[in-house]
């Protein structure tokens, strides 16, 4: 009988908490065990506005995942997403002292370390790192050297740092709640993983991730992610245009944006829609709402596009734009949006899943189930480290208790 081993993604936004619990066979098949989900309104663009309200959220959600999944588990793979996320190009080096050594995973945590001690404020600090590759004396394009000889190595890391006491308050969040944290990710990584294909991201492929109040902007080439912006903006700003220019409550803008919203339908002046607000009959026109929606996105998009080409490899991104979040699935914002940005653009949707209790929505779960597949990668690295050798295994076990104490105490 084929084990299985299980880990779980959670996933914590401004409008909801995800939890998805997974599988893994030896085979490598990727099984969805279960889904779960709640509202969320204890997070402002990814800062903690109330600690006991988002640990009660993440309390009911993981009991409903567990409960689906007939199992129990005792920590999670969790994402970090908030305006203060900022990417660094970093590099570090270090010299082998005897050349006829072979470079050790201590050498190449050591070049590591060097890359990530760079002057980053006191406030700040670094969530993870992205490896661009290695140079061994010269030769780039060396994806891990441990093994290999060589007199100096230099390593390439692109860091991700955020505001320390922000992180430290999801981090409370989550233990208050009765579980643990395996690891943290900034979002469009496990986002990526479960929407983009490894041949996407070694082409070229924009994702663009549009939450209630931060849209995440992220852009792969050559198989890893080479920019990272975060934005103010999200589905938020359109309700609140709503709100202001037909005189609803947010509330009924919201319930309005989503229930009939519509961005390249044409409407007569006859086409109403009959609300009740505050128990009185409000009538609105379809063109008037579709003229706000229409308004809203153009600028939404401009801006996002505006952020992309700042980064000077958005036209690496042969293969377009991959739109996801509840934002995108507004009909007609990808036609839109594809106008705007002048390239390709599809919705995201789950792919590569071999077995899931029901239909999973793309711009719900994605990003919990790409925490499932990050979690699964993560373990297959230490594994490869074990495999290489016991200088690489003894360092691997050093660096993994120096992760537990600066975890827990």
């Amino acid at each position: 009988m084929t084990k299985e081993k299980i880990i779980a993604g959670l996933d914590i936004g401004t409008s909801k908490v995800c939890c998805v619990i997974g599988s893994k066979t030896n085979d490598g098949t990727f099984n969805i065990l279960s889904c779960a989900f709640a509202k969320n309104d204890c997070v402002k663009k990814g800062v903690v506005v109330n600690l006991k309200g988002l640990s009660d959220v993440i309390s009911r959600v993981i009991y409903k995942a567990e409960s689906e999944a007939d199992t129990k588990i005792n920590s999670v793979y969790v994402n970090v997403m908030d305006a203060n996320i900022e990417g660094i190009k970093s590099r570090g080096e270090v010299v082998i002292s005897d050349r006829d050594s072979e470079i050790t995973r201590y050498n190449v945590r050591k070049a590591d370390d060097n890359a990530r001690s760079i002057s980053i404020p006191y406030e700040r600090e670094i969530l993870h790192y992205i490896h661009y590759g290695y140079t061994i004396d010269g030769e780039k394009g060396i994806a891990d050297p441990s093994g290999m000889f060589g007199i100096k190595l230099e390593s390439d890391l692109y860091l991700i740092t955020t505001k320390a006491a922000m992180f430290e308050n999801l981090k409370k969040a989550i233990r208050q709640s009765g579980t643990g944290i395996a690891a943290a990710v900034v979002s469009s990584i496990p986002t990526s993983m479960a929407l983009l294909s490894k041949h996407e991201k070694q082409i070229g492929t924009a994702l663009v991730d549009i939450g209630a109040d931060l849209t995440e902007v992220s852009i792969y080439t050559e198989g890893l992610m080479r920019y990272l912006k975060v934005m103010t903006i999200g589905g938020n700003n359109v309700t609140n245009q709503i709100s202001a220019k037909l005189n609803l409550s947010e509330s009924a803008a919201e319930s309005l944006k989503l229930e009939s919203g519509i961005l390249d339908r044409e409407f007569t002046d006859d086409d109403k829609l009959i609300l009740n607000v505050d128990s009185r009959k409000r009538v609105v026109r379809k063109k008037e709402l579709q003229a706000v929606l229409q308004e809203s996105y153009k600028k939404m998009f401009a801006d996002i596009k505006e952020a992309a080409y700042k980064s000077h490899i958005f036209r690496d991104a042969s293969n377009g734009v991959v739109l996801t979040g509840g934002s995108s699935m507004l009909e007609g914002a990808a036609e839109m949006a594809e106008i705007e940005f002048g390239c390709p653009v599809r919705i995201g949707h789950i792919t590569e899943l071999a077995n899931m209790p029901r239909s999973m929505s793309g711009h719900i779960f994605a990003t919990a189930t790409g925490l499932v597949k990050y979690g699964f990668k993560e373990i297959e690295k230490r594994k490869d480290v074990i495999r290489k050798g016991p200088k690489n295994a003894i360092s691997s076990a050093v660096d993994y208790i120096r992760r537990l104490y600066r975890e827990y105490f």
